[in-house]
């Protein structure tokens, strides 16, 4: 058998070889084909780059100090076309913008990639989601503008069902959704916090990011990405559970899932603090620790703002190393997508601030900037 297929006059033995040369080239080409795939749209992400992440662009549109100056300064960056007759109409435009950019990103990569940029749309509509169904289980009214917010369109037609149903079909449009059944029994409950749902709500929205599927190659990065949002948002949700003395009990529910340094043995060690000053002295150990920390000794006010800024400022830093570690992949553009997602948030509280005539110093501790070191 040995010198048959050694028998470079028998066609078997060619056979044979080439099928060894096919099977090493299917091997090998896999993941370089994984890596071509993202070579374009990285290049071209880093070429657009996020201009409104750095101190200086940002001063000229504080310095323009009215809500038309803002928008004539912000025209002459071709990436950015906006128009509106107040803060709220700008807003809207920039969101939509956002949506623009997600959509490019999108045509720019693989089907295989679009249901994940789909979910982070629906990621971006988070807080309206939240206020919406907070406002609904309270009996309250929801206003109409809160409705038309919403920039995912699977979100705006529930936002827009929740909003017209009676109370007691409420809860059905909830599981509709596909909101989970510990999640209806949580509205249910008379005693249940805002913080609760909150958690709960990134919870299921967390869950999706992580079901989506990607390049197997992308999976790495995208994990990273979820795990530190994770962190994130539960420092965050019991940064205002501490303030609001919300019990130890309570703040069990706020668990997310396990982050990257967050885990779950340490955010029931959080869930214990007396306040936000012994949550931040606990945090001792972990990245976050020394940048609250500075907040803590700089800081004039007892608001949690403060801190959730520094946290979203530290976000970008997160996103930056993500980037330089998945470079070959999706990591570029996680980083776009979180820093695009940071532009659209400077843009829209200068928007904000120059239509109620704040001074140019008062809105500018409320913007992030990215690290240039």
């Amino acid at each position: 058998m040995i010198d048959v297929l050694l028998d470079p006059n028998n066609p078997v033995m060619w056979l044979f070889i080439i099928s060894l040369v096919a099977g090493a080239i299917a091997v090998i080409s896999r993941p370089f084909s994984s890596y071509v795939k993202f070579v374009y749209p990285n290049a071209k992400y880093e070429a657009m780059g996020n201009p409104y992440l750095n101190q200086t662009s940002l001063q000229k549109l504080l310095e323009t100090g009215s809500l038309q100056g803002f928008i004539e300064q912000l025209n002459n960056n071709k990436d950015y076309p906006i128009q509106g007759k107040n803060a709220s109409e700008v807003q809207h435009q920039l969101d939509l913008l956002y949506v623009k950019t997600i959509e490019q990103m999108k045509n720019d990569n693989s089907k295989k990639m679009h249901s994940f940029y789909d979910t982070i749309i629906e990621c971006h509509d988070l807080p309206i989601m939240k206020t919406v169904i907070k406002l609904k289980r309270k009996q309250k009214n929801i206003d109409e503008s809160l409705i038309q917010q919403p920039i995912s369109k699977k979100i705006k037609s529930y936002i827009e069902r929740i909003s017209n149903v009676e109370q007691e079909e409420f809860l059905q449009v909830l599981k509709d959704f596909g909101l989970p059944l510990n999640y209806i029994d949580l509205i249910k409950n008379e005693d249940t916090t805002d913080e609760e749902i909150d958690a709960q709500t990134d919870r299921f929205y967390m869950q999706q990011l992580h079901n989506v599927k990607v390049p197997y190659k992308c999976q790495q990065a995208k994990h990273l990405y979820i795990k530190r949002l994770i962190d994130i948002k539960s420092i965050e949700l019991l940064l205002r559970a501490k303030q609001r003395k919300i019990p130890e009990e309570q703040c069990l529910n706020l668990f997310i899932d396990e982050g990257y340094e967050i885990l779950e043995w340490k955010f029931k060690e959080l869930a214990k603090a007396d306040d936000i000053t012994e949550i931040i002295n606990m945090l001792e150990g972990t990245s976050y620790a020394t940048m609250l920390k500075h907040v803590s000794d700089t800081s004039k006010t007892k608001s949690v703002q403060p801190y959730t800024d520094a946290l979203s400022q530290y976000m970008l830093t997160i996103m930056k190393n993500i980037s330089s570690q998945h470079y070959t992949t999706i990591g570029p553009s996680l980083r776009f997508i979180h820093s695009k997602e940071t532009e659209i948030t400077n843009l829209k509280i200068i928007a904000k601030g120059l239509s109620e005539n704040m001074a140019a110093d008062t809105i500018k501790p409320l913007l992030r900037l990215e690290d240039t070191k």
